[in-house]
């Protein structure tokens, strides 16, 4: 999900694959399936704009079982894709934004100041993702191809 050219990691994948071996590939579902993360990108492109809401689209890219398949399929003859269904859990919405903000894939294209804001405005308008105690928990489900040459 994080690669620029994905046919040609796929195809290196393939390159390197043992004889009767297998790989396997595992990428979030799309955004449409992720509501939380959904919220989270609107959030940030209404704050920052759409490319730093691009990057934190990224890992959603590939997003249906067809897309994951096909992208497989360049380089792997036998290719069987399925849905594994998952929930993200985080102790509050702070947590959620420090982990998959801060911590990770807009580390490096926010600033502090742009943190705080993204923070108190996350507060507001993900509030609909936590639940009394403040715990976050919203659908957050996977897809894992198995290929073979």
């Amino acid at each position: 999900m994080f690669f620029s050219d994905r046919q040609a990691a796929v195809g290196e994948m393939a390159r390197v694959a043992r004889s009767g071996g297998s790989v396997c590939v595992v990428t979030w579902a799309g955004l449409s399936e992720t509501s939380g993360y959904a919220a989270m990108v609107q959030l940030v492109d209404d704050l920052f704009g759409t490319e730093i809401a691009r990057a934190l689209a990224a890992p959603f890219g590939i997003g249906t079982p067809a897309a994951l398949h096909d992208i497989m399929s360049t380089g792997f003859e036998h290719v069987a894709v399925r849905r594994l269904e998952g929930r993200a859990q985080f102790p509050s919405i702070d947590a959620w934004v420090a982990t998959d903000v801060h911590a990770w894939t807009l580390r490096d294209m926010i600033d502090d100041d742009q943190f705080a804001e993204l923070s108190a405005h996350a507060r507001v308008r993900l509030r609909e993702f936590a639940d009394a105690s403040g715990r976050v928990t919203f659908p957050a489900p996977a897809l894992v191809a198995v290929a073979r040459p």
